[in-house]
């Protein structure tokens, strides 16, 4: 089982999540900042509580569907937690 409290970033998760931030900021930093931070906020519960997501169609991946902000969060478990593998808008078709 996962160790608790563990959460690591894909390269490509990090870049989705600053995309996400200077998006929004472009017209509002504030707005910007809460958002990011709710979605790091969710993030962090995920090592206590792996199976807050969804099973996604890809096999011992997660996705976790955010409602209070447009955003998929994908996840798998990893010895030391979770992985984060993509933040994605749900416009967005995604893979």
């Amino acid at each position: 089982m996962a160790a608790p409290g563990r959460v690591e970033w894909s390269p490509r998760a990090l870049r989705d999540l600053v995309a996400i931030y200077r998006t929004t900021a472009a017209d509002n930093t504030r707005a910007a900042t809460d958002q990011t931070e709710h979605v790091i906020e969710r993030i962090e519960a995920l090592p206590t509580h792996p199976r807050m997501g969804k099973a996604s169609h890809w096999p011992g991946r997660r996705v976790l569907v955010l409602t209070r902000y447009p955003y998929s969060i994908y996840y798998r478990r990893s010895r030391s937690g979770v992985r984060v593998l993509r933040v994605v808008h749900q416009r967005r078709r995604f893979p």
